[in-house]
């Protein structure tokens, strides 16, 4: 049925259109207007010499104006713009004018914009102007800031004394910052850059202990020289800066990444850190010097074991071991190594050793670990379990090194080997191997199997409305939710839900990036640590209570499985295998651990059950994952391509049991309410769609409502109504928006409707439009063209990057 014939009332929808369509027309020409001033106000500004970027470039169009060669010629041409409707406090690279000119020591053209509107309370990066002067060391911004109305509070609780300004020493070029340094080093000015300032305006920024732990971290990964330009730092902060800033783990880690090649530098660095520093960070001079595999330097561990005071922690490597000459195994037992079982101490060393190395090492194996005969074969061939992250050794090798170990009167059997292993093999390895091969009556039936959960769920209102606001926060970081599954908790009726994710919230952000002083290009880190993170959500009640787990750091969708023990009845989860890095993971065993802070799902430490379980596993049909027998659900996973329609109702009735994203577990549920709310939009039903946004809508039904809107027939005015209606709530608009639905907006969305949509993206530096901008150009909308680049902190067809701008 029409709307029409819902209200006898007139329908004065069509005429508020009209008159908010003129308003904002009328609103869009003045915005442009002063778009265009105040662009001009920021060339005008960037352009002075001095003005522009610490670091990097931006490139823009000089306006044709603009002639000034110092500051009162701009402040003159500022003046100018004002009157044309320059807007003083507009953002662009992240500051308003005030803030630029405080960054580059524009005094006189920061107490005029002072003077002229521009606001003190605004922030750069979250830093207001009085903070920046201090940081700065604008001493006349800071007393006029201090000394006025604009600012009267300071950020002490206590109004700094004023304090004589030093007499400029070597003659020095703006602001010292931890910036200002990285950009000297980059650039190969860093002897010039300390020449040219005083010796406490250097020790001052160093002070900055967060400044300075990060020009440490950005040396250590990509610097050439670091050592010599670490050490040259050193001697410009202090010994008490020096001591501040290397007391904290993550300074400690570059440091030892910094020097753990060079024995001297090391020593060096074990001597510069106070006793009771290096005793606080033992244990993360350990990790950094054998991580992250492979074999650590052997001189510089050793020097380490020299000089640590007490037993080191070794139980996050219990296969150091195996990475290390055996010839190093007393100092390392020595130093507070303890594992004493050959098969989690030794990993692949076997498995990747020539039988030559075998022979050398076998005195040192039978002295260190007394089982060793029992499992030599088993490590020897650890390369035929499938996923084994051990190298597969060459075959003669393989053959004499077995033959060693008969000579040596082993004959206990591999667990990992099977009858399909001999396949491929040269006659001569087959006849060697078959004595350590499992006969089929001695494979042991599967140990772990699939088992079905007894608990039961309901999507109520507490989890539905945690679901809309997803999250997993660790101390580390926070992530979106993007998978979701059912899982039992112990002594629960209900089920709890399996949530976790990889993309992180405000994750660090590698490359070229543009910021307040200038682009750089923040170090590509080549091994990332994996960012996926999980959680258990249990319904309490009334609210929604966050369980731990252990899940995570593999970069791995979980696709949990709940197995039973044959031996005992105990119940624990596996994960399923994926690939990674070109080789598929063999599973893993998690189980529920109750402490004084709830319920967690731990990881289980037992070696052997591990072991067993992953007897039952093999290489899937195609080679590229694992699957294991007794647990289906892993196959299951496997099969993207499965129907539903194929599914058995057992299958159905499992599937919210195993991992799916979160739209598609919230449509298993909330399938006839997100077909209530698309018909909804569509028929511009206000009544029920403040009826369903009561009750909370996911921003991806709102996506798919807008990209409905822009894909139906409607007539322009009726779809700027179910926009209208679709960008009142910023909030969801902003969680709403992604790269397709603006690729569809621009196609039809007029410049005047496009407000809301800049608002929500400019906090987040309107990242997403940077990918359209050049798209829209090409459409010939260069008025719209320019509010992407506003919306981006950009003057109107700006570009930056690092190193020198391209030529014309």
């Amino acid at each position: 049925m029409d709307n029409s014939t819902k209200d006898s009332r007139p329908d004065t929808s069509l005429i508020r259109v009209a008159i908010l369509a003129l308003i904002l027309t009328l609103a869009t020409s003045a915005h442009a207007y002063r778009g265009e001033a105040t662009d001009a106000a920021f060339a005008a500004l960037f352009s002075l010499p001095g003005g522009g970027p610490t670091t990097g470039y931006w490139k823009f169009d000089v306006p044709a104006d603009f002639e000034a060669k110092n500051e009162e010629e701009l402040i003159v041409y500022l003046a100018k713009k004002q009157k044309e409707g320059a807007d003083f406090n507009a953002y662009r690279h992240k500051g308003t004018l005030l803030h630029h000119a405080i960054r580059v020591g524009f005094e006189k053209t920061a107490l005029w914009l002072l003077k002229n509107g521009a606001d003190t309370s605004l922030g750069e990066c979250n830093e207001v102007a009085l903070s920046l002067c201090v940081r700065s060391h604008r001493d006349r911004i800071t007393e006029a800031l201090v000394g006025s109305k604009l600012n009267p509070s300071p950020p002490a609780k206590k109004t700094p004394p004023k304090r004589e300004l030093p007499k400029p020493t070597p003659p020095r070029e703006g602001p010292v910052t931890g910036s200002t340094i990285w950009a000297a080093l980059e650039k190969g000015e860093f002897e010039e850059y300390l020449r040219r300032q005083s010796p406490q305006r250097v020790e001052a920024a160093l002070a900055d202990e967060s400044d300075t732990r990060r020009l440490l971290h950005n040396m250590a990964m990509h610097h050439a020289k670091p050592y010599s330009r670490w050490q040259r730092l050193v001697q410009a902060m202090g010994p008490a800066t020096y001591r501040k800033v290397v007391d904290d783990e993550a300074a400690i880690d570059d440091l030892v990444w910094l020097n753990r090649g060079d024995v001297d530098h090391f020593a060096d660095m074990l001597d510069s850190l106070p006793a009771e520093v290096l005793e606080r960070h033992q244990g993360t001079v350990l990790s950094k010097l054998v991580w992250p595999s492979g074999e650590p330097a052997t001189a510089v561990l050793q020097l380490f074991w020299e000089r640590i005071r007490r037993p080191l922690d070794y139980s996050a490597l219990p296969n150091l071991a195996g990475r290390i000459q055996p010839e190093l195994w007393p100092k390392l037992y020595a130093s507070g190594y303890k594992n004493r079982d050959p098969e989690s101490a030794l990993g692949c060393l076997l498995a990747e050793s020539s039988a030559a190395d075998l022979e050398r090492y076998w005195p040192a194996l039978k002295a260190q670990f007394p089982a060793i005969d029992q499992v030599a074969p088993q490590l020897v061939l650890l390369h035929y379990r499938p996923g084994t992250p051990c190298r597969n050794y060459e075959s003669g090798e393989t053959l004499r090194k077995l033959t060693f170990l008969r000579q040596q009167g082993v004959t206990s059997k591999a667990r990992v080997l099977r009858e399909e292993a001999l396949k491929g093999e040269s006659p001569e390895l087959q006849q060697v191997l078959r004595p350590f091969l499992l006969e089929k009556g001695e494979i042991p039936p599967s140990r772990l199997v699939e088992t079905r959960p007894d608990c039961v769920f309901e999507l109520n209102d507490n989890f539905y409305r945690r679901l809309l606001h997803p999250f997993v926060k660790t101390e580390e970081s926070a992530n979106k939710v993007e998978t979701v599954q059912l899982i039992q908790i112990p002594g629960e009726r209900e089920c709890g839900l399996l949530v976790g994710g990889f993309e992180q919230i405000d994750a660090y952000e590698s490359g070229v990036v543009d910021g307040f002083d200038g682009p750089t290009e923040n170090p590509r880190i080549a091994y990332a640590d994996p960012t996926d993170r999980y959680e258990v959500w249990r319904n309490n009640q009334d609210k929604i209570e966050r369980l731990g787990t252990d899940l995570g750091g593999h970069n791995r969708a979980p696709g949990v499985f709940l197995v039973k023990d044959a031996n005992g009845g105990d119940h624990y989860y596996v994960v399923g295998t994926e690939i990674h890095g070109g080789f598929p993971r063999p599973p893993e065993i998690f189980v529920w651990k109750k402490s004084a802070g709830g319920w967690k799902l731990s990881s289980y430490e037992d070696t052997a059950l591990l072991d067993t379980f992953h007897d039952q596993c093999r290489y899937s049909g195609s080679g590229d994952a694992m699957v294991c027998d007794g647990v289906p659900g892993i196959e299951l996973a496997l099969d993207s391509n499965q129907k539903p329609a194929n599914q058995s109702p057992e299958e159905k009735r499992m599937k919210p049991f195993r991992s799916m994203g979160l739209d598609q577990f919230i449509l298993t549920y909330r399938q006839e309410m997100h077909d209530d709310y698309l018909a909804a939009v569509m028929a511009l039903d206000k009544p029920r769609l403040k009826e369903l946004q009561v009750q909370g809508i996911p921003s991806t039904w709102t996506s798919e409502a807008i990209n409905a809107v822009s894909a139906s027939n409607l007539s322009l005015e009726e779809k700027r109504r179910r926009t209208a209606w679709l960008f009142y709530d910023h909030a969801q608009l902003a969680k709403a928006l992604d790269s397709s639905v603006l690729e569809q907006l621009v196609k039809w969305l007029p410049r005047e409707d496009w407000g809301p949509i800049f608002k929500v993206l400019e906090p987040q530096g309107g990242g997403l439009l940077k990918y359209l901008r050049d798209d829209v150009a090409e459409m010939g909308l260069n008025d719209l063209a320019c509010d992407f680049d506003h919306a981006m902190g950009l003057i109107c067809g700006e570009t930056w990057g690092v190193g020198e701008p391209p030529a014309e």
